[in-house]
């Protein structure tokens, strides 16, 4: 298990995280399924397959989220490439990135958002943008958590 707790630091280049965990080589991870909170209002986890791995059971690994704030996803049709360009070779392979410089945090104004990241994590055909205050990865399904 990796986390990452976030300081109160906005405006930096994106920064590829668990690239060990969730890859693009090739083709984007396959989103497998999302997990919402019991009243809907909110996303708790996502499992995914890597795109070097067989469709079983045995391979899915998860994402889970601590204090998501706000959260949004896209279809691929809906997300313009073009204007991540400029940064694509410095992130490689990476599919989650934090993204605290891309703006999407200034449109919000609270004081939680403070100890909050911006997260983009690209999967094949959708992409998920996810404001929250820490991300844990793991190498097998959700089971549900105190997160």
């Amino acid at each position: 298990m990796k986390r990452i707790a976030n300081p109160s630091i906005h405006h930096q280049p994106p920064t590829p995280v668990f690239s060990e965990y969730c890859h693009n080589e090739r083709r984007a991870p396959e989103l497998h399924k999302i997990h919402y909170s019991n009243d809907g209002r909110t996303i708790k986890a996502i499992e995914y397959y890597n795109p070097d791995t067989e469709f079983k059971p045995v391979n899915l690994k998860h994402l889970a989220f601590r204090g998501v704030r706000i959260f949004q996803i896209m279809t691929e049709e809906a997300f313009d490439e073009r204007s991540h360009k400029d940064w694509e070779e410095q992130v490689g392979s990476a599919a989650i990135l934090i993204m605290d410089n891309a703006g999407w945090l200034d449109h919000f104004s609270s004081p939680r958002l403070t100890k909050s990241h911006h997260y983009h994590i690209n999967f094949r055909q959708v992409v998920l943008d996810v404001i929250c205050d820490h991300l844990e990865a793991r190498n097998q399904r959700y089971h549900g958590s105190s997160i």
